[in-house]
Parts: C-alpha cells; sequence; structure tokens
C-alpha cells in the first residue's frame, strides 16, 4: 500500500479514537460511538532535453464536466487506462500490500451500505466484500463490550479498558477514560495497556480537549513500539512522549514553536523517523532538533524551521524556510549528521496524503518535489540525476516513483486533467492517459490524486482529488 494511502487511513482511524482529533476525511469509513473497529486499523513521448524554469502553460483554469467522482488504473508500460469506477457517487482506492492489486472502497448512503472490490493489476474485478476497507479486510482485534464501565475484548480476553490505538508491534493499546469535551476544567486521562500482563499504565491524567476541531493530529507509536506521542488538543496544546519501558511521561513539544504551527496539528506535529525510535521536533529555543531515543543524543538542524519531516528511508530531514523577503525555500538536512545539504526553491506541498512521497533519498543525494517555485506555476522537480538538475512541470500532484527514477503528475489544458510521466534521468516526457474531468462539485476545482504502487508499474488515478481532515 502506498505512503498517501497509508496516511489516509491513519487519518480515518485516528478520527474514530478517543484520544485523536476529530476529523471529517470522507475516505475514512463512518466511526463508531464506541471507536470499535475503525480505531485499531493501524502513449506518444515528447522529448524535452533541457531543463526548464518556464511558468507552466497551462494556466487557464478547466471546466467543469463529466463524471463528479472516478478511479483509473493505468499501466506505465504500455499506457492502457482500466476505468475502475466512474459516476456521481464517491469512491476511494489505493493499492493493496505489495502493490499486486487495487482496492477500491465505496461509502455508499446510509450504515452498512459501504462495499468494497478488489481488482487485479489488469482491471479485473476479483473480490467484492462488505464494509470499508482500503486493502484485505483484518480481523477486528478490539470488540468494545460496554461502555460505562469500559470494557473490551481483545483477542479473545476481556479488559476493563475502552478500544484505542495498538502499537505497531501489536503487544500494547493506547486507550483513553473521562470525557473529551471542551468544557471548562474537563480534562481525560490516557494509558497504556500491556496485553500480555493485563498491566495498564497510566500516561497522563491531565489531558485537555478542544471538544470537537478538525485538522489536529492524533497519537503516534515509535516504530519500535517502545514510545508513543499523545498530543494535547486544547491550549496549552502539549505534546507527551510516554516511554513504556520505564513509565516515564514528559512534554516533547509545546505551542506554535515558529510560522505559527500548533505542534498539535495535523503534518506539524513531532514526527518519528520511519526506521528506528528518532524524533524530529521543535526545542524550546526556536531549533528543529532529532531526538534519539533512548541513547539520549541531539542533533540540530542548522537553519531548519518547523514543521519538519523525514524522508521515507531516514535519512533526510526537510523544512520550510521563510525568507524577509517572502520567498520560501526548502532545506534538506543530512538526518545523521545534522549537515545542511541544500537549499531548494519552493515548498514541500501541504497535502498529507501526498507528503510522503515529495522528498526522497536517491544514490546521489535527496530529490524534492516542491509548490510555489519562483517563476514556476505547477510543481518543480529538484533531482541530482535530471538534466539541469531541475525542471518546472505545468501540473501538479507531482509524486516520485519508488525507486524516484520517474515522476507522475497531473496536468490541466481544456477542461480535462491528463497524466504524465517524466523520466528524470531523460527528461523525456509520456502523456500516459487524458480525458479526466476537474471537479464538478459547486466551486470545485481539486486537482486528480494520482499514486504509484510499490513496483513502479502501475499509477492509480483518484478524482476529485480533495480529502477533508
Amino acid at each position: 500500500m502506498t505512503g498517501r494511502a497509508l496516511a489516509r487511513l491513519a487519518f480515518g482511524s485516528l478520527a474514530a479514537l478517543a484520544l485523536g482529533a476529530c476529523s471529517s476525511d470522507p475516505s475514512a469509513p463512518p466511526a463508531s460511538a464506541t471507536a470499535t473497529a475503525t480505531a485499531i486499523a493501524s502513449p506518444s513521448p515528447t522529448e524535452q532535453t533541457t531543463a526548464s524554469r518556464t511558468p507552466a502553460t497551462a494556466t487557464a483554469t478547466p471546466q467543469a464536466g463529466g463524471p463528479r467522482a472516478g478511479v483509473w488504473l493505468i499501466a506505465v508500460a504500455n499506457a492502457a487506462v482500466h476505468r475502475l469506477h466512474e459516476g456521481e457517487d464517491a469512491a476511494f482506492a489505493a493499492f493493496g500490500p505489495g502493490g499486486d492489486a487495487v482496492w477500491l472502497a465505496m461509502p455508499g448512503a446510509g450504515a452498512g451500505a459501504a462495499q468494497s472490490l478488489r481488482f487485479s493489476l489488469d482491471g479485473v474485478e476479483q473480490e467484492r466484500v462488505p464494509g470499508f476497507h482500503l486493502g484485505p479486510p483484518q480481523p477486528q482485534r478490539c470488540l468494545a463490550v460496554s461502555d460505562s464501565p469500559p470494557a473490551a475484548e481483545i483477542d479473545g480476553t476481556r479488559y476493563a479498558v475502552a478500544c484505542g490505538l495498538f502499537s505497531p508491534d501489536g503487544t500494547k493499546l493506547l486507550y483513553s477514560e473521562g470525557p473529551q469535551t471542551s468544557a471548562p476544567g474537563a480534562t481525560y486521562a490516557a494509558f497504556v495497556l500491556d496485553l500480555a500482563s493485563g498491566k495498564s499504565t497510566l500516561v497522563n491524567d491531565d489531558l485537555r480537549h478542544c471538544g470537537g476541531c478538525d485538522g489536529r493530529a492524533g497519537p503516534a507509536w515509535s516504530p519500535t513500539s517502545r514510545y508513543v506521542l499523545v498530543p494535547e488538543l486544547a491550549q496549552p496544546d502539549r505534546v507527551f512522549l510516554h516511554d513504556t519501558a520505564t513509565g516515564e511521561t514528559r512534554v516533547a513539544a509545546q505551542g506554535a514553536p515558529t510560522g505559527g504551527f500548533l505542534v498539535t496539528q495535523t503534518g506539524t506535529a513531532p514526527g518519528w523517523s520511519p526506521v528506528d525510535d528518532a524524533l524530529v521536533l521543535p526545542a524550546p529555543n526556536g531549533d528543529v532538533v532529532i531526538d534519539r531515543l533512548p541513547a539520549g543524543t541531539r542533533t540540530v538542524l542548522p537553519d531548519a524551521a518547523w514543521p519538519a519531516r523525514f524522508t521515507a528511508d531516514a535519512r533526510h530531514v526537510y523544512s520550510p524556510s521563510l525568507a524577509s523577503d517572502g520567498d520560501t525555500t526548502t532545506l534538506l538536512h543530512d538526518a545523521r549528521t545534522g549537515e545542511l545539504l541544500a537549499r531548494v526553491p519552493g515548498i514541500v506541498s501541504r497535502n498529507p496524503f501526498i507528503e510522503q512521497l515529495r522528498v526522497v533519498g536517491t544514490a546521489d543525494g535527496p530529490a524534492a518535489l516542491l509548490e510555489r517555485a519562483p517563476g514556476c506555476e505547477g510543481d518543480s522537480v529538484h533531482h541530482p540525476a535530471l538534466p539541469g538538475g531541475e525542471r518546472c512541470l505545468d501540473g501538479f500532484g507531482a509524486v516520485f516513483a519508488p525507486d524516484g527514477s520517474r515522476v507522475a503528475y497531473a496536468r490541466p489544458a481544456s477542461g480535462e486533467w491528463s497524466v504524465v510521466a517524466l523520466d528524470v534521468a531523460t527528461g523525456i516526457e509520456q502523456t500516459l492517459a487524458s480525458g479526466i474531468p476537474v471537479d464538478a462539485a459547486p466551486g470545485g476545482s481539486a486537482r486528480p490524486l494520482v499514486s504509484w504502487n510499490d513496483a513502479g508499474t502501475h499509477l492509480l488515478v483518484e478524482w476529485p482529488g480533495y480529502r477533508g481532515l
């Protein structure tokens, strides 16, 4: 499954988790009052041989028309297009584990109306199951038995807890107790349950909630399952770090360190390395740092601004930098040494569903896909292998193939969108599909979302491409 799909699943599941932020993501299955099931899911190449910084030529806004929603599957090798869904009803799709199948979920109208379909990479429907699934249906580990007092059955064993968020290794459960409202003085508590011993450990019993807020971050386990971040969703907007080995809890970050971004917001909260217990976060003095746990070492990232994020291979960290004249650049740092490697014009997309694929590590250094680069109205590509090192695209929503060798993006022209792939080594572009209508919703102008499978052989295209948080 792609990083974007995983991110979407994570946001959807955390919407139902009592500890997580409120969410309006329509791609998420409906959240139940007891936060049970959803809370636990963890054709003719055009050659361009020189780099270009010219502005995008397709500046006119396409006119709405055609089906309001659709999902296409594209085979990159021969540009074969399989239309998995087109119509008025929304549908959401993702490549399954390993990228050898596509799961398409349709929420439907009313309780129990959701259904999900599995397609082969040649566009043939292979399976249809009830419910909302962007991957093979998984057994429900946690079943709520009672709300008051809270009780849940986990893997056949009953515990006096509410359902919550399992650790990556599946041995622990983060859950909450108490009312989560914005009433004056109202607080709630968070605990970690060790499933082997049945023992619960207090994380914090003085947490405040916003009572109904969009765009806030949910809790996040570290890759090893030893640590967990628990955001507080109301002032003073703290993010707590809990060590399950020692039982200790401390404030990891607080408030709005720089740029006005709260550390409890989606996309601006402290972030884990994808491979180990390293955390990138804003320090109280304004520095952006990497804390490596449990060694206790800290690496300062020179000139970095918040928010900052690890690349998927954990070798680099990227962050914005706002100049006094308003120009924004993206800073790329070596995650091991903290060395500043490059300043690249433009910023990383704020769309969390593609953010994870916007900066990648390559054998020759980091590569980036950025927005709002000076003189470029579309996305810009910065890649060591690209002729000239950079390229202005006449389109948007660009994403790297898993190996970083190609870029796919959506190009607007004449009232429709096309899907284009760029070979970064040659600079050659290929239009893979065209005729995708723009968002036909009133006032809509959302671009399609494009994503790669793990092997880099196929693309998924979904429209409309917006997702609420």
